[in-house]
């Protein structure tokens, strides 16, 4: 969407974008929360690596894209009992609730999944990947007055320090 001009401007984890063409700027670094029903999920504050990978999972993959958490599990040789596979981190408000499945999002994600609906987050058993969240756009619109003042505008609203956001 960048390349054609049907978008303007892309916010998240975009490692395909790292290319020639387009040009990028941190806005922050997040990581991951496991996340399950408060009521029905797991009633442990922390899982083992054996309990985490044996869980039922329900994996978002927006457009299809591999998550930094899928490719750090992949190289650990550890595979996930995925149960559910969505497209929409949002999906996860109405289907959580009164089940024992368990995600792992963003920590943003998580954030807001807890401004509406009621979810326990439960410890990792191993040290997750930081995720840079960064915004970028097609060198046409480089100097482009509108894009510059809505890059600028995203950067004041999103920047945070170096370790602000980030959960131990």
């Amino acid at each position: 969407a960048l390349e054609s001009g049907e978008g303007d401007l892309a916010v998240g984890f975009f490692p395909d974008l790292h290319k020639a063409g387009f040009f990028q700027q941190a806005l922050f670094k997040t990581s991951y929360a496991c996340v399950t029903c408060a009521h029905a999920g797991p009633a442990v504050e922390r899982m083992t690596q054996r309990q985490y990978l044996a869980a039922r999972h329900v994996v978002v993959r927006p457009d299809g894209r591999e998550h930094l958490l899928d490719r750090y599990l992949d190289d650990k040789g550890w595979q996930r009992h995925v149960t559910l596979e969505l497209s929409h981190f949002m999906s996860l408000l109405s289907l959580l609730p009164g089940t024992d499945l368990v995600a792992t999002v963003p920590e943003d994600i998580a954030t807001v999944m807890e401004r509406h609906i009621a979810i326990r987050r439960i410890a990792l058993p191993f040290a997750v990947p930081v995720i840079d969240v960064q915004q970028f756009w097609h060198r046409r619109m480089q100097h482009d007055p509108a894009n510059r003042w809505l890059r600028g505008l995203f950067h004041e609203v999103n920047r945070r320090e170096a370790n602000e956001g980030l959960r131990p």
